[in-house]
C-alpha cells in the first residue's frame, strides 16, 4: 500500500484536470496513489480520469458518484469516510502497513509544485516526531494565485487575503478559516479520530477545526500549489478588504447573518463528534451562546474570548453583524 493517498473531488472539470493530476504524478515524492471521485459531471472529466486509472493501474482509483447534488464538500468528507473506513478495517486486522498512513487533499484545477509532497511530508512527519504518531496532526500551506493559464496573480495568497494560516488557536477558527483545503496532509491518527459532521460550512474548515480541538497544527509559509483563479471556482481567493467584498457584504447582510448561523451549527456539531472539555469546551460553548446574547454582550464576548477575525476592520464587522 502507498505511504500517502490523496483525494480529489471534481466535478465539471474537464479543463484543467489533466494538468493538475499530470502535477501530481510529476512530484518529487512518488509513494502515493490518487482517489478521484466525480461528482456527477455532465462534461469529459469522468472520461478524462478513466482514461488516466488505465494508464496508471494500481496509481490512480476512480469512482463515479450519482447525479450531482453533493458539492465538494460532501464529495470531499464521502472520500474521508471511505479512506476511514479502509484503514479502520485494517487496523482491527492489526495490519496497518496494508492501509495509507496519510491522506492529502486535491482540487482539480490547480497545479501542485513539484516538492508540495515531499515538503508537506517532511513537517509531518516532524511533527509527529514532536507529538508522536498517535497525536492527530494536519499540516497544511500557502499558495500563488494564479490566472486561467498559470500566471502568477498573487505570490503570497495569505498576505494577499489577509490571512494569518500559522494561527490556530480555537478562538479564531471558530470564526474564521485560515486552512485552505488544497493544502491539507492529515496523518493516520487525525483520519481515525475524525467525524463527519452534519452541519458545517466548508470540509477545510471542519478539519481546521478538529486539528484545534483534538490535535496539532502546523503551518509550512511557502507556497506549494498554484491555485488558479476562474471563472467556475467555487470560492477563489479575495482580499477581505477589497472594496468589492465589503459592498457585497453590506448588501446582503442577511447571506452574512446565515453564514454566521452555519458557524454556530459547526460549533455545536464539534460537541456532538469529539470528546472536548477543559478551556476548549468552554470557548466553544461561549462561541454557540453568541446567538442567544444582545448586541452589547456579543461585543463583551468577542473581546472577552478573543473570538477576533484577521483584521481589526473585519473583527468590527464581525461585531456588528454576528
Amino acid at each position: 500500500m502507498a505511504l500517502i493517498k490523496i483525494l480529489m473531488a471534481v466535478y465539471n472539470g474537464e479543463k484543467y484536470i489533466e494538468k493538475q493530476i499530470e502535477s501530481i504524478l510529476n512530484q518529487s515524492f512518488n509513494d502515493f496513489t490518487i482517489k478521484i471521485s466525480d461528482d456527477g459531471s455532465d462534461d469529459n472529466t469522468a472520461d478524462i480520469a478513466e482514461l488516466y486509472m488505465k494508464r496508471c493501474p494500481g496509481k490512480i482509483e476512480f469512482v463515479k458518484r450519482q447525479a450531482h447534488v453533493k458539492g465538494a464538500g460532501e464529495n470531499f468528507f464521502s472520500l474521508l469516510d471511505e479512506a476511514a473506513l479502509y484503514n479502520n478495517s485494517y487496523d482491527i486486522c492489526g495490519r496497518q502497513e496494508a492501509s495509507c498512513g496519510y491522506i492529502m487533499l486535491s482540487d482539480q484545477d490547480d497545479v501542485w509544485l513539484p516538492d508540495k509532497i515531499k515538503k508537506t511530508y517532511m513537517r509531518m512527519r516532524a511533527l509527529e516526531k514532536r507529538y508522536s504518531k498517535n497525536m492527530p496532526c494536519l499540516v497544511h500551506t500557502n499558495l500563488s494565485t494564479v490566472d486561467e493559464n498559470l500566471n502568477i496573480i498573487h505570490r503570497d495568497m495569505a498576505s494577499y487575503m489577509n490571512m494569518n494560516p500559522g494561527c490556530c488557536r480555537l478562538n479564531r477558527l471558530l470564526t474564521e478559516n485560515n486552512v485552505t483545503g488544497n493544502t491539507i496532509m492529515i496523518n493516520r491518527a487525525f483520519l481515525k479520530a475524525y467525524r463527519r459532521p452534519q452541519e458545517y460550512v466548508m470540509h477545510d474548515w471542519w478539519l481546521a477545526l478538529t486539528a484545534s480541538c483534538i490535535g496539532k497544527t502546523s503551518y509550512i509559509d511557502e507556497p506549494l500549489v498554484l491555485y488558479r483563479q476562474h471563472g467556475k471556482n467555487l470560492l477563489g481567493a479575495k482580499n477581505a478588504l477589497s472594496a468589492e467584498v465589503i459592498k457585497n457584504r453590506i448588501k446582503d447582510k442577511e447571506q452574512v447573518r446565515q453564514n454566521y448561523r452555519l458557524m454556530y451549527s459547526q460549533a455545536s456539531e464539534l460537541l456532538k463528534n469529539y470528546k472536548i472539555t477543559g478551556n476548549k469546551k468552554i470557548l466553544i460553548d461561549e462561541f454557540i451562546k453568541l446567538q442567544y446574547k444582545s448586541r452589547p454582550q456579543k461585543i463583551v464576548s468577542i473581546i472577552r474570548n478573543r473570538f477576533f477575525k484577521n483584521t481589526a476592520i473585519m473583527t468590527l464587522g464581525e461585531m456588528l453583524n454576528i
